[in-house]
């Protein structure tokens, strides 16, 4: 499912990535109890982010992503990137 998912994803931008990635984490809260449903997408979205292997954060709505990711080196270049671009931080995020 998440090779599926980041093959079919990888054609779009990142901010149309965010949304589907959104929409196919929601049926974890369903299912689960709120902080296994939180674990289990940020486990879905580390899997997604790891197939496409990028070792540079560029977008805001990657950041974001790059956050959510249990992937300490994913959130860290996340991190890099907010702080070279403070004005693309969420708030919060730093």
């Amino acid at each position: 499912m998440v090779d599926d998912y980041a093959r079919r994803l990888q054609i779009y931008d990142w901010n149309r990535r965010s949304q589907l990635l959104s929409e196919v984490s929601l049926p974890f809260a369903e299912e689960m109890d709120d902080r296994k449903a939180k674990l289990a997408a940020a486990g879905f979205i580390t899997g997604v982010l790891e197939r496409w292997d990028l070792d540079k954060v560029d977008d805001p709505e990657q950041a974001r992503l790059y956050l959510m990711s249990l992937n300490p080196a994913h959130r860290e270049l996340a991190v890099r990137y907010l702080e070279e671009n403070p004005e693309a931080a969420p708030d919060g995020a730093l």
